[in-house]
């Protein structure tokens, strides 16, 4: 057994060496080999987890787990694989650093079955050279370095003198351990023999049930037993060889006891060697006390040290080796019962011999009968195809019989039924005429007509009561249906009288504001044409315009059309007119519009642009007058408009490419302000207020 281990990882090692205890892997020091180089950085991330027990699945691991507290123990931590998951490492970027040696888990060999066990012990963690280069790279991720120095990922930093430990990764195993692996080893193939002959020993029962059977078989059972023979044949020779591989196994056996013995022998010089020693120790230590200075002394009780761990060590090869001989004899117990459990097994294989020895007798006998009956049926045949042919014909009139008694045994019951309610009406006829005449006679009633014939009146009721039976079910809802739907009539009467009062309402208010829009866009209309024409008549020098509704008495279908007559010219529509005389038709519009509901701001672009001076004067004459009630900022070129203007802004780009902004109020003549700038003609903002 390693050293190193605490109490309970002991016990169950122990428990698993001596076959007790089943799917227990070992711990991750037992399961990982590492490099010399980088043994001391993986000791220190790994740490505690080191003795962390890899298990077959969660059930071992609550075996174990219910064992250790059974026993009072202590605690073990178990990692079992069918529950354990793989993760992801962080920090593959350090990797590129040349300082890092790898991950942790990359640096250490184990079989990828236990991949997901050691990610839970070494996690992400990476090796680098030193405590400087750590420092460097530290943040975020767990860092280790060769000299054992540990840094957290939340940055905590671990680091000193390095103690030596008992317990490292893939440490050489003492020859206990060796012949103890052997022995569990030994242990598995003894449990797998053992099943195997369990399932033998179910199979040869289930055969000797068939040969059983086969005795009492009429036909076809040759075949099967010569099967069933066959499949006996097998087994014998799957016996013969499970009993071949339980001989190998025994003889590993004993090779490993006499090793164990072998060990015992050792340990046991190694006893009688260790008490020599420690007399004379103690005889020697006696002596150098007394004669030895301080340092003599120092170094005798390191050598004592030393020797308390040899102790120690013998101590547990001593125990692993009483664990080995219990083993040793629990094997060889087992190795007992499996040798009674062959002789049992050949004995019964014997008497399955003999079974089948006269189960081959009585196949013969059953031959010969099957064959005389053969013979039997053939002659029969013919008789028994007569017998079949004549059975079918009997049955066939017996089923016609059957079926003509029914329909008369049907015909008497309808007959019966008949009879049984002419009974019964007629008992009910003449309980109702006794009644009536009982009725009759109360009321003193005197008939003064002859009564019609009693035919007569059968066939009257004949008839009322053929009309009641076509007029079909009486409906006994009908009134109450009726008061339902008559009182849903009402209702969607009312319903419907108040729709189409709140219809007349509607279409009357449509009307009414139809109306209104009319006669206020009518209003409008002649208000804005009269301001239009006058105007127009002011800008255009005595001219004329007006404006026109294509549809007067629905000015809501139709459209607006103006039309103008220069003055000294002929009326036109708008779209006849010139560029310069479009314009100022528009600026009339729009200054009819102004003086209808004006605005408190205009911008005028260049409106003037197609006008001549004439016209171009009365427009900015226009302005200037409307100006007294609005804001006006009109962009022109005319020097006619700019002389009307209040504030003049110039803007003008000479040869340097510099534009020049030049701002003059309360200019009057526009000459002085074109001599200033310099050029014949630019384009200024007129900001009039």
């Amino acid at each position: 057994m390693a050293r190193g281990y605490n109490r309970a990882v002991k016990a169950v090692l122990e428990a698993r060496d001596r076959g007790e205890m089943k799917g227990v892997h070992g711990t991750i020091a037992e399961l990982a080999d590492v490099d010399p180089k980088y043994e001391v950085a993986l000791n220190t991330a790994a740490g505690g987890r080191m003795q962390s027990i890899v298990v077959e699945d969660d059930e071992v691991a609550s075996t174990a787990i219910n064992f250790l507290k059974r026993n009072d123990l202590g605690r073990a931590t178990f990692l079992p694989l069918n529950k354990m998951l793989d993760g992801k490492p962080r920090g593959k970027a350090l990797l590129a650093e040349r300082e890092a040696a790898g991950f942790a888990i990359d640096l250490i060999k184990f079989d990828p079955e236990y991949r997901a066990a050691f990610w839970y012990v070494f996690g992400d963690t990476v090796v680098v050279d030193t405590l400087q280069e750590a420092r460097r790279l530290m943040g975020g991720v767990r860092l280790v370095t060769v000299g054992g120095e540990l840094i957290e990922a939340s940055g905590a930093m671990v680091g000193g003198t390095v103690e030596g430990s008992k317990l490292k990764f893939g440490s050489a195993k003492g020859k206990a351990d060796e012949v103890g692996e052997e022995l569990r080893k030994a242990t598995e193939q003894a449990d797998k023999i053992s099943t195997e002959l369990m399932a033998i020993r179910q199979e040869v029962a289930e055969l000797d049930s068939k040969i059983r059977e086969i005795g009492g078989a009429d036909r076809g059972k040759g075949i099967e037993l010569e099967g069933l023979q066959k499949q006996l044949a097998e087994q014998k020779a799957r016996l013969k060889r499970v009993t071949e591989t339980a001989e190998a196994k025994q003889a590993e056996r004993e090779r490993a006891v006499a090793q164990a013995a072998e060990v015992g022998l050792q340990i046991t010089r190694m006893s009688a060697d260790l008490d020599k020693l420690k007399e004379e120790r103690e005889a020697r230590s006696k002596r150098l006390l007394e004669i030895a200075p301080a340092e003599l002394s120092q170094k005798l009780r390191d050598a004592q040290s030393s020797l308390v761990s040899v102790s120690q060590t013998l101590s547990e090869a001593r125990s692993g080796h009483e664990s080995m001989r219990l083993g040793a004899e629990n094997r060889e117990r087992r190795l007992k019962e499996m040798a009674d459990q062959e002789l049992q097994l050949r004995e019964r294989l014997g008497h399955l011999d003999a079974q089948g020895r006269t189960a081959a007798e009585k196949e013969s006998k059953l031959r010969v009968e099957l064959a005389a009956l053969k013979k039997i049926e053939d002659s029969m045949g013919r008789e028994i195809t007569a017998l079949r042919d004549e059975k079918e014909k009997l049955l066939g009139q017996k089923g016609q019989a059957q079926a003509d008694r029914e329909k008369v045994l049907t015909k008497m019951e309808t007959s019966n039924d008949f009879m049984i309610g002419l009974s019964t009406k007629r008992t009910l006829a003449e309980e109702r005429l006794q009644e009536v005449m009982q009725e009759i006679s109360k009321h003193n009633v005197t008939v003064n007509f002859p009564l019609p014939p009693l035919d007569d009146i059968r066939s009257e009721i004949t008839l009322c009561e053929n009309a009641l039976s076509g007029m079909g079910a009486v409906n006994l809802r009908a009134i109450e249906d009726y008061d339902e739907k008559k009182a849903r009539h009402v209702e969607l009467r009312a319903e419907t009288k108040r729709l189409e009062d709140q219809r007349d309402q509607l279409v009357a208010l449509t009307d009414q504001l139809n109306e209104r829009k009319k006669v206020n866009l009518l209003k409008v209309f002649d208000s804005v044409n009269s301001n239009f024409r006058r105007v127009y008549a002011e800008l255009s020098g005595g001219g004329e315009a007006e404006l026109l509704l294509e549809n007067p008495q629905d000015p809501f279908q139709g459209g607006l059309v103006i039309k103008a007559r220069p003055r000294n010219g002929k009326v036109l529509r708008l779209e006849a007119l010139s560029g310069g005389e479009k314009s100022l038709t528009a600026l009339a519009f729009i200054f009819a519009l102004q003086e209808w509901q004006p605005s408190p701001f205009y911008l005028l672009d260049e409106v003037d642009m197609f006008l001549d001076a004439v016209n171009a004067e009365m427009v900015a004459n226009r302005v200037k007058k409307s100006s007294s009630t609005a804001q006006f900022v009109q962009i022109s070129l005319r020097k006619v408009t700019l002389n009307k203007a209040d504030h003049i802004i110039g803007v003008t780009k000479p040869a340097g490419g510099i534009s020049n902004v030049i701002f003059k109020p309360n200019i009057g003549d526009f000459s002085e302000l074109e001599k200033e700038i310099g050029l014949p003609e630019e384009k200024v903002r007129r900001d009039g207020a």
